[in-house]
């Protein structure tokens, strides 16, 4: 009985944490410009793009702890032809976040279009969710952009939604716990 409950509730504390999270050092940001490693706030900044993907538009630039393998991960929306995202990856500690405008320009990271040109080293993922909040979840190998050997990120990038605050992450794991040892009892 004792050991049915300790699985069930380690199970619903992974299933609380994102998928991306399981991998090892987890990067969390938004296109609004709350990021995250870890529990660490990740910087962010608008202004002029440093890969000259958009040149007359500024964009949202987060700082990471590490390089990361330049090269672009192009999110698609499910059912929607072309890019809904592209999270560049400029090699130099720099992350940058071009978000569509299809709802409008209500985000720092809304963009016109995707950078152009593309850079060549491309990853393409799925959003995942609903059209109220929607993310896209990887894990880069070597040679994917945002990969880095010492760090080896994870990462969550949430489209339509706030990042939510690494703590707030954990009082609802907590909480969901506790919920569930109730009912339990």
């Amino acid at each position: 009985m004792r050991k049915s409950l300790s699985l069930l509730l380690a199970s619903v504390a992974l299933l609380a944490l994102p998928i991306a999270a399981r991998a090892g050092n987890l990067v969390v940001m938004d296109e609004y410009g709350q990021g995250f490693f870890n529990t660490l706030t990740l910087p962010s900044t608008l202004g002029v793009d440093p890969t000259g993907g958009l040149p007359t538009w500024n964009v949202l630039i987060y700082t990471l702890p590490y390089p990361g393998l330049p090269g672009d991960v192009l999110v698609n929306e499910p059912g929607v032809s072309g890019l809904s995202d592209v999270i560049r990856f400029d090699g130099n500690f720099h992350m940058i976040f071009y978000s569509d405008n299809t709802d409008g320009y209500d985000a720092p990271a809304d963009t016109p279009s995707p950078p152009s040109p593309l850079l060549s080293n491309q990853f393409t993922v799925d959003e995942q969710g609903s059209e109220a909040f929607n993310w896209a979840d990887w894990n880069p190998t070597p040679n994917q952009p945002g990969y880095d050997a010492t760090y080896l990120p994870a990462y969550h990038a949430i489209s339509d939604g706030y990042a939510p605050e690494p703590a707030s992450l954990a009082l609802l794991g907590l909480g969901a716990l506790g919920v569930l040892a109730r009912r339990r009892r």
